[in-house]
């Protein structure tokens, strides 16, 4: 590659050497004319070397610094004395900022990469001979001329400040398009952290790709190249592409995305999937084209292929967008196809206005124009996109609701159900065995065999305690019982029932009896009888004269306490009996935390912990009410 290089530039020059023999060479007299000298114009044919000697006097008693400047591929420059060549340097666009010496002169190889700065002795004239290599252009207008200058630094600084001046209203221009792309990016960023939304990530990082980029070409980043890592690269003065391929990587994930190309386009899924391969790895080489200073025309071709493959790649990615049109898709359609004709139109104004003086101003112009559009038709469709999400939301909120009232409607209907079963037993089944219980007493007042009498007693009192069984039963298919206070009511009569013919001092706590809880009949029945199996055992064997009742409802929890000052027992050498593992077995069966504490001498603590939910089934949605 570098031997290649070699003998080109040996070739150019032996050519130069020949075509300049004898010829006289003008003379530009140092400071020239207001601080810049013009040089004959020239038309450079694509690969065809133009030759120019030129001779630079510096009547001045101390070495002034000269720039000679020219906007062309390639500049080789040599000094000529006394019949010997000395290459100076090499310049031009295929170069990176290091071959502009901006280590001695940083101030001008940040300002500008197409000119090449040396010095003249005090009062000497010297002679330098300059090859003009234009290798990427195909000027076919004869009217294209290109017109070198020299400047002293001062002559070079004016130069700048009118160029400014001219162009002036295309960087205010691009000032406001920076500060859009600024807007928008932190717009994005804020809307994704608020929803969530990966398409908004995969937006915000083309975004700030365009913004770098942007950044870049107009001058705010050059201090970069000044960090030692950087500096031999001269990565932002070369105005690299990198960040332009990588944004279109960072869209094509962002069109993936927004239309779910994976399930409605799988093959153009694995189209763009590739594309977007192709444009890191572009981005990647053209660093490295950057760090390995690989600035042959090879890479220059690579970039022109790949406008037209841009290209191509928009169309197809129209097409597939058109195929799938929609309410969402076609914001993207549309700031798609904006984008696209502003690359067309690049294209076209590089190669038919080339050497205009409005090329830059209207390439500015296209360029922001095509952005400005898609990121206008970019925000309306995220806008109708999130729209439809509500929507789709809402719907699924309706339905969602039409589902729990029709359960809720089912629940009233069984509960109807369950009241009218609950009154048969009481009405027909209660009678029946209060009538038995009735008999039995009756009869065995006229029987006097003892052990017939004994029998009907028996019978009279396994009468009533079924009564007391299925008045419990009754009581849990109600649905009046809904609530703390049916439960703390039938606590309360267990509770009279077992103590009413003893000494015992009883103190209840029902708490809040209007607290509304959600219990099955299952539930409800097994908290009854852990009351019952308590207060049974305290009257069985704790012989104790005070006991404390205290039924308390807390968030999402039913607590159950029981306390007695009893004789107690001691649980690590009492082995539990049948009592206490029914108990266990019912906390189980509800799901609940039953534990017992107990001292001997000192009484029997049993606390129970039931989950329960206190809300209705309409404010358990799935996702938060979303108003229309």
């Amino acid at each position: 590659m570098h031997l290649s290089t070699y003998y080109k530039e040996r070739f150019y020059l032996l050519i130069f050497l020949l075509s300049t023999i004898g010829a006289q060479a003008q003379i530009y007299t140092y400071p020239f004319s207001n601080g810049r000298a013009e040089l004959p114009a020239f038309s450079p044919a694509k690969n065809k070397p133009i030759r120019a000697t030129y001779s630079i006097r510096n009547p001045q008693t101390n070495s002034v610094e000269v720039i000679l400047f020219q906007e062309i591929d390639q500049l080789i420059i040599y000094k000529m004395d006394r019949g010997k060549l000395t290459l100076l340097g090499q310049s031009g666009w295929l170069y990176p900022a290091p071959a502009l010496q901006f280590d001695q002169y940083p101030e001008f190889g940040l300002l500008h990469r197409n000119g090449f700065l040396f010095r003249i002795p005090p009062k000497q004239t010297i002679q330098i001979r300059v090859v003009y290599l234009n290798r990427t252009l195909d000027i076919n207008n004869a009217n294209s001329l290109f017109y070198p200058l020299l400047f002293s630094r001062e002559g070079y600084q004016h130069f700048q400040n009118h160029q400014l001046t001219k162009h002036l209203q295309t960087r205010y221009l691009g000032m406001i398009f920076i500060g859009s792309l600024l807007i928008m990016f932190l717009y994005t960023i804020m809307q994704y952290v608020i929803l969530g939304d990966r398409v908004l990530s995969y937006y915000a990082l083309y975004v700030l790709l365009v913004l770098l980029r942007s950044m870049m070409a107009d001058d705010y980043m050059h201090f970069i190249d000044h960090w030692p890592l950087l500096r031999p690269i001269g990565f932002v003065s070369r105005h690299s592409l990198s960040f332009l391929y990588w944004s279109l990587a960072a869209y094509g994930l962002f069109l993936c995305e927004y239309i779910q190309l994976s399930t409605r386009a799988p093959y153009a899924n694995a189209v763009h999937r590739i594309s977007i391969g192709i444009f890191i790895l572009l981005g990647l080489g053209d660093i490295l084209v950057v760090v390995d200073k690989f600035t042959v025309p090879v890479w220059q071709q690579v970039h022109r292929i790949t406008d037209i493959g841009l290209v191509l790649f928009g169309l197809y990615t129209l097409y597939t967008i058109g195929r799938l049109y929609d309410t969402v898709t076609k914001f993207l359609f549309w700031g798609i196809l904006f984008f696209l004709l502003s690359g067309i139109a690049s294209i076209i104004n590089r190669s038919v206005f080339w050497g205009s003086s409005t090329l830059y101003d209207a390439e500015v112009a296209i360029f922001i124009t095509g952005y400005i559009l898609e990121m206008v038709t970019f925000a309306l469709g995220i806008a109708q996109r999130h729209e439809l999400i509500r929507q789709e939301k809402l719907q699924m909120q309706q339905l969602w609701i039409e589902q729990l009232q029709e359960n809720e409607r089912k629940q009233t209907r069984l509960n109807n159900l369950r009241d009218e079963i609950a009154r048969d037993l009481h009405d027909e089944m209660g009678s029946q065995l209060s009538a038995i219980s009735i008999l039995s007493q009756t009869t065995a007042r006229l029987v006097l065999d003892p052990r017939v009498r004994q029998r009907l007693s028996a019978i009279g009192q396994t009468s009533r305690q079924v009564m007391d069984s299925m008045r419990e039963i009754v009581w849990s298919l109600n649905s009046t019982s809904d609530s703390l206070a049916p439960i703390g009511l039938r606590i309360q009569d267990i509770a009279y029932s077992l103590f009413n013919e003893t000494s015992v001092n009883l103190h209840l706590d029902l708490g809040n009896s209007n607290t509304s809880i959600c219990l099955t009949e299952k539930q409800k029945r097994e908290i009854c009888l852990i009351s019952r199996e308590c207060l049974t055992n305290i009257i069985r064997h704790a012989k104790a004269t005070q006991v404390s009742i205290s039924l308390q409802i807390s968030p999402n929890l039913l607590q159950l306490i029981i306390s007695d000052n009893g004789l107690g027992f001691d649980r690590t050498t009492n082995s539990p009996g049948s009592g206490l593992r029914n108990l266990w077995q019912r906390a189980e069966n509800l799901n609940a935390d039953l534990r017992i504490e107990s001292t001997r001498g000192q009484g029997t603590t049993i606390t129970l912990h039931c989950p329960l939910e206190t809300e209705s089934p309409l404010h358990r949605l799935p996702f938060k009410t979303i108003s229309s």
